[in-house]
């Protein structure tokens, strides 16, 4: 397939030619983290991380209220949706006597707790290093 003549491509590649590149001096990063840290030198104040939750106290404390008005009506009214009579049905198959786990169960268990506090701690320990002021 042939290639399209397209003028303003030329150009463009023309004016690239003639300008060349650029090279950077030797030193060009250094100078530049230099500049970076001098700026951050002179603006350095202390940093103030205020938390803020996303959901506020009152408006949990109105969540609880509701809820709790809710079950405490429907008790009183006598809302079927709210009758778990046919739960009894189960509760044969659910009792449990002995409850026996395998090795495998138990070795796998205490290594993700294992790994889950080694994790943990190494977090932990670098969030406290990168917002420690």
């Amino acid at each position: 397939m042939e290639e399209q003549y397209d003028p303003l491509e030329k150009l463009t590649e023309d004016l690239v030619k003639d300008a060349g590149l650029e090279k950077p001096s030797v030193d060009f990063t250094f100078q530049v983290m230099q500049e970076i840290e001098e700026i951050n030198a002179v603006e350095k104040q202390p940093i103030e991380i205020v938390y803020k939750p996303l959901i506020s106290k009152m408006v949990w404390g109105m969540l609880i209220s509701a809820f709790i008005g809710f079950v405490i009506v429907a008790k009183y009214m006598g809302l079927s949706f709210l009758d778990v009579s046919w739960l009894n049905a189960y509760k044969e198959r659910m009792s449990v006597n002995k409850l026996e786990f395998s090795n495998i169960v138990v070795y796998g268990a205490l290594s993700f707790g294992v790994y889950f506090l080694i994790q943990f701690t190494i977090i932990k320990r670098n969030l406290d290093k990168q917002y420690s002021l």
